[in-house]
């Protein structure tokens, strides 16, 4: 009605299943110790101290992601696009890990939409070289970061500061952080 696609950036692994993220239901101390270590290692304190498994499903019901119906329903009013599988914090994986991740959503989102994976974001805004490298080979022409800010002719079209909108964002709070997106709450 006003001429605004949102974008749904999907993590490709979660999606239609009933999987977790991997920070929910923790603390902030803990949240930033498991952002220090590697990716390899966050899964397995995740395993060892909470039971946490990246591909286990939930058995309380509970579902944290979009389903496959959700996703279909919304294709026409939605644009989706990849956001890796599990949302780690890519600059913590292995060369591996990180391809996997990045590469492995493109590829799955076509899977899941019927589209082509072209814009990437960095989970958690987080990423380095490595990950601009990555992001360029696997054929994507953008990649974001969220948490507001501006882009100019000059911006780096792998390194564009994007406005994200809560899931509970009223239409005001929406047309507000659209006015002034260095004010943006992600």
């Amino acid at each position: 009605r006003h001429g605004v696609t949102p974008t749904i950036f999907l993590c490709t692994g979660i999606v239609g299943t009933r999987r977790r993220f991997w920070w929910r239901g923790l603390d902030a101390p803990t949240r930033h110790r498991l952002y220090r270590v590697s990716n390899r290692e966050r899964l397995e304190i995740l395993r060892r101290e909470l039971g946490f498994e990246q591909t286990a499903e939930s058995d309380d019901g509970e579902v944290e992601a979009l389903s496959r119906g959700d996703v279909q329903a919304m294709k026409g009013a939605v644009d989706f696009q990849p956001h890796t599988r599990f949302h780690p914090l890519l600059p913590t994986c292995d060369d591996a890990e990180a391809e996997a991740e990045i590469a492995g959503s493109r590829t799955d989102l076509a899977t899941l939409t019927g589209g082509e994976g072209r814009h990437f974001s960095y989970p958690h805004g987080r990423y380095g070289e490595r990950e601009l490298a990555l992001v360029r080979n696997a054929g994507y022409v953008s990649a974001r970061a969220f948490g507001g800010g501006f882009n100019d002719a000059r911006t780096d079209p792998y390194e564009l500061r994007a406005v994200g909108v809560r899931d509970t964002s009223s239409l005001n709070m929406l047309a507000a952080t659209l006015t002034f997106p260095r004010l943006a709450p992600l």
